[in-house]
């Protein structure tokens, strides 16, 4: 596995310098997950977490797909006790409805880490495998559960209307979209997997 760190992100990037920041994380649209660090003591920590999804947004626009993405909530020890309170059960909350799932850490403590450690095994899923799918224009919810797992690499659409996607699953998340959507998934079996993984990149706000 190769971990990367990237380059801090700036408040209200000027038009100019997307260019510049794009050239320093043109590699993020290849990774196979996202890891945004985030202050989450900070006053202005909710903004901030917009700023990054905004220069994301700009960054990443040219690419038919972009890596699942995940957040750790660093320095929740700097939290009064009803504070840290407030933001776990916010944590617990969050990675409903494609939102990004959220885990309270602190560098300082190590708490938290086991956990995110835990969630980063999960996304990654070493164990998925590369599947072609055919999904119709009626299937839309399909083709959303899919982008929430993170699981597109590639996607087209054809002039009947139906999208063509590369996708991997793990053997749990094809059961479960089996489950849901049998008629698309029932006959297509796992293609042995021989790719090496793509970096985890780390994002600091």
């Amino acid at each position: 596995m190769i971990l990367s760190d990237t380059v801090g992100f700036i408040t209200d990037l000027p038009t100019e310098l997307v260019a510049a920041f794009r050239a320093t994380l043109e590699e993020v649209a290849q990774a196979d997950l996202l890891v945004h660090v985030r202050d989450i003591a900070h006053a202005e920590s909710d903004n901030q977490r917009r700023d990054v999804e905004l220069v994301l947004d700009r960054v990443l626009s040219e690419h038919e797909s972009r890596p699942p993405l995940i957040e750790a909530w660093n320095k929740i020890d700097a939290l009064d006790e009803d504070g840290a309170a407030f933001v776990r059960a916010r944590a617990a909350a969050s990675g409903l409805d494609g939102t990004a799932q959220g885990i309270c850490v602190s560098a300082l403590t190590g708490e938290g880490v086991k956990d995110l450690f835990a969630l980063i095994d999960s996304e990654l899923a070493l164990d998925a495998r590369p599947v072609d799918l055919v999904i119709g224009p009626d299937q839309g919810a399909a083709r959303a559960w899919l982008f929430r797992k993170g699981a597109v690499r590639h996607e087209e659409t054809d002039e009947q209307g139906f999208t063509h996607l590369k996708v991997r699953l793990t053997a749990d998340d094809a059961a479960r979209f089996v489950a849901q959507w049998p008629q698309i998934l029932s006959e297509v079996p796992f293609v042995p997997l021989r790719e090496v993984p793509e970096p985890v990149h780390f994002l600091e706000a």
